[in-house]
């Protein structure tokens, strides 16, 4: 008979934030976005460590892009698979405070915001479009940040429930 053969891809996944997003147990770090809505629905000021920023997708756009992928044109490789452009974090520290009636500062020595080693450079998404002919833009996090609000205070529960990861509850 025909041997087929197989095309593995590896998607490697950018800084994801969004409905569920929470603090899983296998890492040390949740995502920004979610530390700092974490200590803001704390009642604490939310104190940055430093100006940092990194290439933020919004989890509906990464589920949308692994849809495209699953049904692109496949090759063998590591896929990219989040935003192609970075955010300021220290530029949605107001807006996540603002929304707790809570303040945010920049000062190293009293920091609770975690951030990374080093800014995140954007993601470099050629390959993605290459295999998907698409191009996936993430919407302002700014924009983004009052229904996230609303999932956080909707969803409590320890883990999500089992669901279509891409439903779009919280809109």
């Amino acid at each position: 008979g025909r041997v087929r053969h197989c095309c593995v891809v590896e998607r490697r996944l950018g800084v994801l934030w969004g409905p569920w997003g929470r603090r899983p147990a296998s890492l040390s770090t949740p995502s920004p976005v979610f530390h700092m809505f974490e200590i803001a629905r704390q009642g604490q000021i939310l104190s940055l460590p430093c100006r940092a920023s990194a290439p933020l997708c919004h989890i509906e756009t990464a589920c949308d892009m692994l849809l495209a992928l699953i049904q692109g044109d496949w090759t063998s490789g590591v896929v990219n698979v989040g935003a192609e452009t970075s955010v300021d974090l220290l530029d949605l520290a107001p807006d996540i405070a603002a929304l707790h009636g809570v303040t945010s500062s920049v000062d190293a020595s009293s920091s609770n915001i975690p951030f990374f080693r080093a800014n995140r450079p954007p993601m470099d998404l050629t390959r993605f479009k290459a295999m998907t002919g698409q191009e996936f833009v993430s919407a302002s996090p700014q924009a983004l940040l009052p229904g996230y609000a609303g999932c956080l205070d909707t969803f409590t529960l320890p883990d999500p429930p089992r669901i279509r990861p891409c439903a779009r509850l919280c809109h």
